[in-house]
């Protein structure tokens, strides 16, 4: 169920520096006590971490699952800041957050930490309307049970 909607990571490469590690947000433990209990009930502690992004890569070759790259046209210092902050993440002391469906998880923690590198503030329009239930059916239409469960615990 937590592959349903796909997964964002940071890729971060630096050839001069022989640098090409993902920072990925989506880290958790199968092995928490009552994991997808606490999932379902909004408790679920996640990690982020770094792996090289050959082994990224594989991983995800391996399990069929593709990988589309964005480029990020970021100026020298807005690079930096971006490596100097994934890095600040990765500390032990940084690295556990609450996860949250909707609004703290892999994407919106790599969107947060993008937009917190850049030199210029960014301001994003609401374009449409639609219920993030809306969305959730339009993803779970071929899974009536995940789409029963979730406006379930959605209520």
């Amino acid at each position: 169920m937590w592959q349903q909607y796909g997964h964002t990571a940071i890729r971060y490469e630096d050839t001069e520096q022989d640098i090409d590690v993902v920072f990925n947000y989506g880290l958790f433990d199968f092995d928490t006590p009552h994991f997808i209990w606490r999932f379902c009930l909004g408790q679920t502690d996640y990690i982020v971490g770094a792996e090289m992004y050959d082994s990224f890569k594989k991983e995800y070759m391996e399990r069929g699952s593709s990988i589309t790259e964005q480029e990020l046209a970021l100026t020298p210092q807005e690079t930096d800041r971006l490596w100097n902050l994934l890095a600040l993440n990765c500390r032990p002391e940084n690295r556990t957050y609450r996860y949250n469906f909707f609004y703290n998880n892999c994407s919106t923690k790599a969107r947060d930490i993008i937009y917190q590198s850049l030199n210029q503030p960014v301001s994003v329009a609401r374009t449409d309307s639609v219920s993030l239930r809306t969305v959730l059916h339009t993803y779970n239409s071929a899974y009536p049970w995940a789409s029963f469960g979730i406006d379930l615990l959605l209520g």
